[in-house]
């Protein structure tokens, strides 16, 4: 897997499923068929909509992965549900699938350590996950599935990637400049950015942006959407192989 996931990206890793997956799954939630099994393996982890949602209306923030893994925050997709998902993001001819089960988040970090200190992104974030699950299930379920609630979550539900929270940050503050304190959590991270252009740029996954930053009154003026190099990168990518009404600026909502 990890052989795989170094070699360089190809055009057509943007249009099928097999590099995605082995980034979202990675060998242990790849192989099992247990109901049980995690993406703890993965690169990359996605969070599910519907438990994101959740604990942003139980005052949760943006954390970093190894804080949610340690503490078991539950707001990461399980392996079934990520195998279920990626099947939607097969395309022809170019064309995306209708409310897409892979989302990724392109926003601003308010500051270096801390991406939404006062939980303002997040926040913005919930009505537009909730709008998503909506239309996904409506359109899932023929407009039937109101009698089954529980089904209709589960029939709803997609994938997020947020940076912060889906890929291994240097957790190790106490020095002048932040590091890891294991390496293989640092060679995960390394795995994760060289291919994280497939998050964006994938003809079947969707992109929001959020380009209004909540800076606070003494937040850098340089921290905002349309001044950072790696929004401008995610923005450009969420065009590559599909329409752009498949890249939501979702920040007015």
């Amino acid at each position: 897997v990890v052989e795989r996931v170094e070699q360089p990206l190809q055009a057509s890793h943007f249009r099928d499923q097999g590099r995605l997956t082995l980034l979202v799954l990675g060998p242990a939630g790849g192989d099992s068929t247990a109901s049980d099994a995690t993406t703890a393996g993965a690169d990359i982890r996605l969070l599910s909509a519907r438990k994101l949602v959740k604990h942003i209306d139980g005052g949760g923030k943006m954390e970093i992965r190894q804080a949610l893994e340690a503490a078991g925050t539950d707001v990461f997709l399980d392996a079934a549900t990520v195998r279920g998902l990626l099947p939607e993001l097969e395309t022809k001819d170019n064309h995306r699938c209708t409310f897409s089960g892979v989302v990724a988040l392109s926003y601003a970090w308010v500051t270096p350590a801390d991406p939404d200190p006062q939980r303002a992104q997040l926040k913005a974030l919930r009505p537009v996950l909730v709008w998503w699950m909506c239309e996904r299930a409506r359109r899932k379920t023929g407009g039937q599935g109101g009698n089954e609630p529980d089904a209709t979550i589960q029939t709803a539900d997609f994938g997020v990637f947020i940076d912060f929270m889906s890929m291994f940050q240097p957790d190790d503050t106490t020095g002048a400049k932040p590091a890891y304190t294991k390496p293989a959590e640092q060679a995960s991270f390394g795995r994760a950015l060289r291919n994280i252009g497939l998050l964006y740029g994938h003809a079947g996954t969707v992109v929001f942006k959020m380009t209004k930053t909540p800076l606070p009154d003494s937040g850098d003026p340089d921290r905002v959407y349309h001044r950072r190099g790696w929004c401008h990168l995610e923005r450009r990518l969420g065009d590559l192989e599909a329409p752009a009404s498949n890249s939501l600026d979702v920040s007015a909502w």
